[in-house]
């Protein structure tokens, strides 16, 4: 009997041990693509990922989830001729062509069709933010 507690405690840790390797490397995979992301979106708008992660409280997701749609939105052009987002569009890409589960269709509603493009930079911050904390979006990370 000994012999198979011993047994089944070395399989459980290594069970354990290949799972924590596994989600590190995937962590660290997300990180270099927010990092790739990140510096993307700071070299092409005059607004900057930090700058606006000071003035509000964000969940660690917040800023993840705001980093893709930026980065989605830099690599895709979803912009109009003033460089305005134009969100709907966004929406449609990624629902139709990434294959993002449960992606909310609010989204668009929380950016103003007036205003400045850093104000629709902001709401759009804002708004992923507050979305990605809710469990129906973690099939997007």
């Amino acid at each position: 009997m000994s012999k198979f507690r011993i047994m089944f405690g070395i399989l459980f840790a290594l069970i354990l041990y290949c799972q924590a390797f596994l989600t590190r490397t995937q962590l660290l995979k997300l990180h270099t693509h927010f990092e790739q992301c990140n510096a993307e979106f700071n070299v092409s708008s005059n607004l900057h990922f930090e700058e606006h992660a000071e003035h509000l409280d964000l969940s660690l997701a917040g800023p993840m989830f705001f980093k893709v749609l930026v980065c989605v939105h830099r690599r895709a052009n979803f912009t109009d001729v003033n460089g305005d987002l134009i969100v709907p569009n966004m929406v449609e890409f990624l629902r139709e062509d990434h294959n993002v589960s449960g992606f909310p269709a609010q989204i668009s509603k929380c950016v103003s069709h007036t205003g400045s493009p850093e104000e629709k930079m902001r709401a759009l911050y804002t708004c992923a933010s507050k979305l990605s904390s809710s469990p129906r979006n973690e099939t997007f990370f």
